[in-house]
C-alpha cells in the first residue's frame, strides 16, 4: 500500500511540473536554450507521470517482479546518469528486461556491436516508423557504444574501474583513484 500511495504521489509531482511548472518555465524564458531544456524536462516529466500511473496500475492488480518491488522508470537515474546505456536503461525497466533477455542475448552470437545495434532497431520499431524516435534511440546507441569503447580503453589505461559496466570482482591497481575519475569523467 505504500508503494502505491508513493506512485501516486510521485505521478502527481511529475504531472504537476510536466504540465505547470516547466511549460511555464518554457514559455517565459527569453533564452532559447533554456526554452528548450524547459521544453525536454516538460517530456521527460509527462513520461515519468506515464510510467508512475502504469505502475500504480500494476500494483493495484497485484503485480510483482521477483519478489522485489515492481518499477517502471527510476527518473534518477536518467536525470542524473552514469552513462548513456544507464538512461536507455532507467527510461523503461520492464521494456529494457525485455528486450534485453529476448533481443539482445538471443543476438549475442552475432557479437556485440550487431546485438547492440539489432536491440536499438526493434525498440525503435516497437516504437513506431516515425523518423523522430528512432532518431533519437539510434543516436543514444551510437553514443552508448562510442562511450562505452572510451571507457573500456579508458580501464585498461588507467588500470581503473571506470567501464561502463561496474566490475564484478575488480582487481584494478587504481581502487581511490577510480572514483575521482570516474566522476570527472562522467558524474557517476
Amino acid at each position: 500500500m505504500i508503494s502505491i500511495a508513493q506512485s501516486v504521489f510521485m505521478a502527481y509531482v511529475a504531472v504537476t511540473l510536466s504540465a505547470c511548472v516547466m511549460s511555464s518555465l518554457s514559455e517565459s524564458s527569453p533564452n532559447i536554450l533554456l526554452s528548450s531544456y524547459f521544453t525536454a524536462q516538460s517530456f521527460r516529466m509527462s513520461h515519468y507521470f506515464v510510467s508512475y500511473t502504469s505502475q500504480i496500475t500494476a500494483l493495484i492488480g497485484g503485480f510483482q517482479h521477483k519478489n522485489q518491488r515492481f518499477t517502471v522508470a527510476e527518473p534518477l537515474k536518467v536525470e542524473i546518469p552514469g552513462s548513456m546505456a544507464a538512461v536507455a536503461v532507467a527510461w523503461n525497466l520492464p521494456m529494457s528486461y525485455w528486450l534485453k533477455t529476448y533481443i539482445f542475448k538471443k543476438s549475442r552470437s552475432l557479437g556485440y556491436f550487431a546485438a547492440a545495434f539489432l536491440t536499438y532497431a526493434v525498440s525503435s520499431i516497437l516504437h513506431g516508423l516515425n523518423f523522430q524516435l528512432p532518431a533519437v534511440l539510434i543516436s543514444i546507441f551510437s553514443f552508448s557504444y562510442v562511450e562505452a569503447d572510451f571507457r573500456e580503453e579508458l580501464s585498461t589505461f588507467v588500470d581503473a574501474c571506470v567501464k561502463v559496466q561496474k566490475c564484478q570482482n575488480c582487481d584494478h591497481q587504481n581502487k581511490v583513484f577510480c572514483c575521482a575519475l570516474e566522476t570527472a569523467v562522467y558524474c557517476s
